[in-house]
Order: C-alpha cells, then structure tokens, then sequence
C-alpha cells in the first residue's frame, strides 16, 4: 500500500531535524554561546557572507597607515622649504623659524592626529600590538625629519637629540593611553562597553598634551611665572618651541638646559610606567590588550 501524500520523507524529516538539534545544542550551552559572542567582538579573520566587515577599515594596515603618514610628513617639510623660500633663501636664519614650524606640526601629528584618527575607527582585535605597530610607523619616519635638522637648521646636536628624545616620551606615553582606552571601547564577552566615547577619549588625550601648558600660562598671566623655563617642556607643543627657540645660553640659536633633560626624563619614565602597566594587565580585563 502506497504512503499517503501528507507523510514526510523519514531521511528529510531526520535532515531538516539535524540543524534544528544543533541550534537547540548551542542554545542550551552557555559556555558554546559565549564563546561564539566573545569571538563576535575580538573580530573573525575575514568577512562571512552577507554580514559587513567591522574590520574593512583595516584591511590595509600598516600600509595604508604609513602611506597617509609619509604623505603628511612630506607635505609638512615641503611647507617649511617653501615658507624658508619666501622668507628669504635658504638661509640659516630664514629656514630656522621654518624648521621649527616643521617639528611642531611632526609633534601635531604624532600627539593629536594620531589619537585622533584611531579613536574615530573601532578598535582592533589587538589592541597592544596594533598600538605598537602604529608607534614603529610613527616614529620612523618622524625620526628621518628630525635628525637632518642638526645639519639644516645648524641646530646643536644636544637640541636635535633632547626634540627627539621628546617626541618619543611623548608619543609612546599616548600610545599607552590609547591602548587602556582602546582595550576598554573593546567589547567584552558580556558584549557591554566599560570605555568612554570616542570624544571623551580624545578630550583626555587633549587634556594629557595640553594641561602642562594651559597651568603654566595662566600661572604666568596671575604674576607666578614657573621657576624656570623648562617646566614648558611638559608638553610636546611647547617642548619643541621652547626647545629650538633662541636663548642667550648659545649663539647658535637653540639650547638645551640641565632643566630640559630633567623635565624629558620625566616624561619617559612616565610613559614607560605606563607601558609597564600595559603589559601587566595582559589579556585579562575588559577587552584583548594583547
């Protein structure tokens, strides 16, 4: 006798309850549904079908970010040639005040547009080692417009080395705050955010680079001037004028005091503290650092 019509197929009925099990499987398993959240925000290698790529931003890293760097610094330097030309030749004392104008827009980029840019994207599935990586890239380059300086602007060597020693406290000292506030934007396996907003970040970044000198300044405009002109290296802003400035100390138009060298080892002491305190969280904590 012939199967009536409406009765199912038994391999098709046992096919469409496979995948039905398997749900049902993973649904009652609370470990399998964490894990599978918590791989959801650290990120997948690649784009599944049908779902956007979160990580499509950063596809081309580092490259993509190192070409928009070099493109900047490139851009920067052909400024100072061309304000040093219009200013009167490429003179000593023409292109000094531009080379300084070079190294502050370097210390620009390299303490605000830098935060800046990675806090306007979502943070990466690595948060240490992206941030590193951004450092290696950063500085490199920085470090290439620095250095001809010495021979360029005749600056003292002592001057080249203290702007360059600044721009390294400084931008690994934002490095180490990005990463805490990267690691914490991160999503946790609980899928809850513990981070600020994006502009509660970079509003802190700001207020790290600028407070130094905002305190000195309006300490100066109440009639209590700091002790010594050093103290306008606690900021890489400052830094790099006070710096390369003229002083009476040096006919060479740039000089750096026992105070200066103080004030930058402080900052590097502060901004390894801070990567100390990186790499003792590790991956615990909310967010993968690591």
């Amino acid at each position: 006798m012939d199967a009536p019509a409406d009765q199912p197929d038994p391999s098709e009925r046992s096919a469409s309850a496979t995948p039905r099990a398997e749900s049902d499987s993973a649904a009652s398993d609370p470990a399998t549904a964490q894990d599978a959240q918590a791989a959801s925000c650290a990120g997948s290698e690649g784009p599944k079908p049908g779902i956007a790529d979160r990580w499509a931003h950063r596809r081309g890293e580092p490259r993509l970010f190192a070409l928009v760097w070099t493109i900047f610094l490139l851009i920067a330097s052909m400024g100072a040639f061309a304000a040093a030309a219009i200013q009167g030749g490429f003179t000593v004392d023409a292109y000094r005040p531009a080379a300084r104008h070079l190294l502050l827009v370097v210390a620009v980029g390299l303490t605000v547009l830098w935060p800046m840019v990675r806090l306007s994207q979502p943070p990466p599935a690595r948060v240490a080692w992206s941030v590193v990586r951004d450092l290696i890239v950063l500085l490199g380059p920085a470090q290439a417009v620095v250095w001809p300086q010495a021979w360029l602007a005749h600056w003292p060597t002592r001057v080249v080395v203290a702007v360059s020693l600044l721009m390294i406290g400084w931008t690994t000292l934002i490095g180490a705050v990005l990463c805490h506030v990267q690691a914490a934007r991160s999503c946790t396996p609980g899928g809850r955010s513990h981070a600020p907003t994006p502009l509660g970040a970079m509003a802190l970044c700001l207020v790290i680079v600028l407070a130094g000198p905002s305190i000195l300044a309006v300490a100066t405009c109440l009639g209590v001037p700091p002790a010594g002109s050093a103290w306008w290296v606690v900021s890489p802003i400052t830094g790099v004028v006070e710096l390369t400035r003229g002083g009476f100390w040096t006919p060479r138009g740039a000089g750096v005091g026992p105070g200066h060298w103080v004030v930058i080892s402080l900052v590097l002491l502060l901004a390894a503290g801070a990567w100390a305190v990186v790499v003792r969280r590790g991956p615990h904590g909310p967010g993968r650092i690591h």
